[in-house]
């Protein structure tokens, strides 16, 4: 294994590294966001789902994109949470700290983030298992900052398609009962009824 000692806004990282082999599979997407054009400032969730359990990552943002702040969501106890102006490096800084193999997405992090606009991506983004093993990862997701914003219109997740309609309330009683679900219309953290509350006052196209 060849490790990759990379320096990083006062500290380095040995986490990440090269393999010849890659430690399994994984797919890290944009969940839910929010963004004011007036002021730039924004966040937006980093999801994950993968068949291995995850130690460790970073990626950076584009070009006109900075970021202000991370806030842990399954990346919380037992994780180091670090960012710079344009990249994000966190690590499972004790054991049993990792986030463990999933078929469904996980909440990762919160990043705020300002912008004038434009389109947020992954950039060189590393995701590794343990020992610094890497995850074969698909960082292809976008998100459009000038896109139609609905917060009620939550599926599918990170997007929307401009309805607010019953594929939402299906989304919503999908994840029922969970905790840092792309799909928690109100944020307060849980699946319940207040999500249904909020999607059927909206109901409709999104303005």
């Amino acid at each position: 294994m060849n490790r990759l000692i990379m320096p990083f806004a006062g500290f380095t990282s040995v986490l990440i590294s090269a393999a010849s082999a890659l430690a399994g599979y994984g797919t890290v997407t944009w969940g839910n966001w929010s963004w004011d054009p007036v002021s730039g400032v924004g966040d937006v969730e980093v999801m994950w789902q993968s068949d291995t359990s995850l130690y460790g990552f970073q990626f950076d943002v584009p070009d006109g994109f900075e970021v202000l702040a991370l806030t842990g969501l399954e990346c919380d106890e037992g994780w180091s949470l670090y960012h710079n102006e344009v990249r994000v490096l966190a690590f499972a800084a004790q054991n049993g700290a990792e986030i463990g193999a999933s078929e469904n997405s996980v909440g990762l992090i919160r990043m705020d983030f300002f912008a004038s606009g434009g389109e947020l991506s992954f950039v060189d983004a590393v995701f590794a298992a343990i020992g610094g093993e890497e995850i074969e990862t698909d960082s292809s997701d976008t998100l459009d900052l000038e896109q139609q914003q609905c917060s009620e219109d939550i599926y599918p997740s990170g997007a929307g398609d401009g309805q607010v309609n019953v594929n939402d309330v299906l989304a919503v009683l999908g994840d029922w009962g969970a905790s840092g679900s792309p799909y928690d219309v109100t944020g307060d953290g849980v699946i319940d009824v207040n999500d249904i509350l909020a999607i059927l006052n909206a109901w409709g196209a999104c303005e």
